[in-house]
């Protein structure tokens, strides 16, 4: 497996590229729909991972989805698509934007075997209802969960102080030298972030 990391779209959002020999998957896709074509090039992508809902991180759906490509969101944060206000593109558009449903709904603990790869879902709500974030072996995918020194917003509609906690101490029990590429800013470590 190799990660690639492609930062950009309106807030330096990181979109990460999982390529392995069978193809590719991508972590939410909130960059130009052309950046990530030029990393996976011909290579098959086999899914759409989105680690929450908020506009940031799902502005490539459209493109997305008329390649015909899965997308796969959890259950909470799934509304989100299709409510301007929820997905906060409203914010940054005169008129807000709507997605496509998705079409895989994640639970916590589930199981996703994608090109060969063991992918597990954990929960993390905070900073929205349905945050989650995505283990592969010692490798975190994190969203806007947890950043180098830093945690994601829990103000916006969703985010809770409480529910982003408990959602800390859960990685906090993770092995040390897992690896953590978070929604934005630099990779870390769970042990380099024992801050909490």
């Amino acid at each position: 497996m190799v990660l690639h990391t492609i930062t950009g779209g309106m807030l330096e959002v990181n979109c990460y590229i999982i390529e392995t020999d069978a193809g590719c998957i991508i972590v939410d896709p909130g960059v130009p729909i052309e950046d990530i074509l030029s990393v996976t090039k011909e290579k098959k992508i086999a899914a759409v991972l989105l680690t929450h809902g908020h506009i940031d991180h799902i502005t490539a759906l459209d493109d997305i989805h008329k390649m015909g490509i899965p997308v796969y969101i959890s259950k909470e944060d799934a509304p989100m698509l299709s409510d301007p206000e929820k997905n906060q593109s409203t914010l940054f558009y005169r008129v807000g934007l709507t997605f496509p449903p998705a079409d895989h709904l994640l639970s916590e603990g589930d199981h996703l075997r994608l090109l060969g790869l063991d992918i597990t879902v954990l929960a993390t709500p905070g900073h929205t209802k349905g945050s989650v974030c995505f283990l592969i072996d010692n490798t975190l995918l994190s969203g806007d969960t947890l950043f180098q020194g830093g945690r994601g917003r829990t103000d916006f509609p969703g985010g809770s102080d409480r529910e982003m906690a408990a959602s800390l101490r859960r990685l906090k029990a993770m092995p040390a030298a897992t690896i953590v590429y978070p929604g934005h800013g630099m990779p870390t470590t769970i042990g380099d972030e024992q801050w909490w």
